[in-house]
């Protein structure tokens, strides 16, 4: 796991990254697949990590979902006591309310990824737009469009925000769900399927 410290981090992101990259997040979903599908079903398919596909969509909306699922009172005491170890003073209640405002601000990369590939918008309109509308510096609105127009991934920009509204809905704050994205082969399309059946 790499961390930009060019860009100013906060306790909740860093607490968000460790689960989004490694537990319950990426690290967990590609060992556990290992073992149950590639290994034990001879499904080699899921041993290829291709990007931008339908499967980075599922990767990352698990990724996103996973630290909602896990997290409980006693989890978030032992963060802030961890954080606080290293003078650290994290909020945790404080701080996912206000992640939680702060979502929807997520597409706005989105947003700027289209103004620039559809509608021909340049790097400096779409920088504005993101520091307007996602509450950004220019240096945070600068990186964020720096990754919408990289060619290997730009396309990649929706499955954060849309990885996680389907693999949330999906879940339905359902652990028992959380854990078949993690042991089973689910596809976008039964993703899908289950947020139009509204679970």
């Amino acid at each position: 796991m790499v961390v930009n410290l060019d860009v100013p981090t906060t306790c909740h992101e860093v607490v968000h990254l460790a689960a989004h990259e490694i537990y319950p997040g990426h690290h967990t979903d590609h060992a556990v697949k290992e073992q149950l599908l590639i290994r034990d079903r001879g499904l080699v398919e899921e041993s290829i990590q291709l990007v931008p596909t339908p499967a980075a969509l599922v990767q990352e909306g698990i990724a996103e979902v996973g630290g909602s699922v896990v997290a409980d009172d006693d989890l978030r005491s032992r963060l802030v006591a961890a954080l606080a170890r290293h003078r650290l003073d994290y909020d945790a209640e404080r701080s996912e309310a206000i992640a939680e405002a702060r979502r929807s601000l997520r597409r706005v990369s989105v947003d700027a990824a289209l103004m620039i590939h559809e509608d021909g918008a340049s790097v400096e309109e779409a920088e504005a737009y993101v520091q307007r509308w996602s509450l950004s510096t220019p240096e945070e609105a600068a990186h964020s469009v720096s990754f919408v127009i990289d060619p290997t991934w730009r396309a990649y920009a929706l499955t954060y925000s849309a990885g996680r509204e389907l693999c949330e809905a999906w879940v339905g704050g359902e652990p028992a769900r959380f854990a078949r994205l993690l042991t089973e082969q689910v596809r976008v399309a039964d993703l899908l399927e289950a947020k139009s059946d509204g679970h």
